[in-house]
């Protein structure tokens, strides 16, 4: 038999809410593996942490609870692929941007510190 994981130690493994994989449920987006008929206990399996680790991945990585709902919609791997891909491209422009955004922060800190040390330590 193998081994099943209370949606407790699932949620403690990957550092999210039990609250989470309880709405992951709701909306179809991560299922148990097994739930229990007697007490509705919620159960996975090893083989759903790869599901879910990339679910989280992707959250991480900005996109939204909809789409990624898209994605596990996704039904030939030529779908999936493009999905993906395109969301790859967005994601570089996004990370472009953030580069961009942190030298002009980088630039802006520099020149508070030139106008501290000009003035002295004066809040």
């Amino acid at each position: 038999m193998k081994k099943r994981y209370r949606i407790n130690e699932v949620a403690k493994l990957f550092n999210v809410s039990r609250q989470t994989l309880i709405y992951y449920d709701k909306i179809n987006l991560f299922k148990p593996g097994y739930i229990d008929s007697e007490n509705s206990y919620r159960y996975y399996f090893e083989e759903q942490f790869f599901h879910l680790r990339f679910i989280l991945t992707l959250k991480d990585a900005g996109f939204s609870l909809k789409e990624i709902k898209e994605y596990t919609e996704c039904k030939t791997p030529k779908e999936s692929l493009n999905f993906l891909e395109e969301r790859e491209v967005n994601l570089e422009l996004r990370i472009e941007r953030l580069i961009k955004s942190k030298a002009t922060i980088g630039k802006k800190i520099k020149e508070v510190k030139r106008i501290i040390e000009k003035r002295g330590p004066r809040t």
